[in-house]
């Protein structure tokens, strides 16, 4: 918790009988990724793909802020671990919003030594469900109440969702 943002962690493995749910709550909750092969053969490109993506982060120290347009609307960000943006890697920002207006979504980052902010108005008039999204909500609730009050049984749910990823 004291280093958050300043240590990323990635885990790697391969192969089975390995505890791959604690191995993405460590990655995920340091702003890092989980590197899975089944087999031996694709786990070298998989790792090397990994490594050629942290060499050269598009945004680093990123900070978010959310105004929503309606302010009784209670909103909760929970973004992404990672305080770095790499190139063709998804940088997903998930929350909660009692209900359901348009707010204004401020991005900032750093690009080498430049700042650069985002700000985008965001809508849910034309939302649409995404099981995905909400599959990314789930882990990261249970890693956080995991994390929280540290009962194996709360990872339940990221167990699930993180073996029908590998599968």
């Amino acid at each position: 918790e004291n280093k958050q943002g300043h240590i990323t962690l990635h885990t790697a493995a391969m192969g089975r009988e390995n505890d791959l749910t604690f191995l993405n709550l460590m990655s995920n909750s340091n702003g890092g990724f989980l590197v899975y092969s089944d087999t031996h053969a694709s786990f070298p490109r998989k790792l090397a793909k990994l490594v050629l993506d942290l060499k050269d982060p598009l945004l680093t120290h990123i900070t978010l802020a959310a105004k929503p347009s309606d302010v009784t609307s209670l909103m909760d960000l929970n973004p992404a671990s990672q305080s770095v943006l790499y190139q063709g890697t998804p940088y997903t920002i998930t929350g909660y919003i009692e209900d359901p207006c348009s707010f204004e979504l401020s991005i900032q980052g750093k690009q080498n030594r430049q700042w650069i902010a985002i700000k985008k108005t965001i809508s849910f008039a034309d939302a649409q469900a995404d099981s995905s999204l909400e599959n990314q909500w789930k882990m990261k609730t249970a890693h956080t109440l995991f994390l929280k009050e540290g009962k194996r049984d709360l990872l339940s749910d990221a167990e699930k969702i993180l073996k029908s990823r590998f599968e």
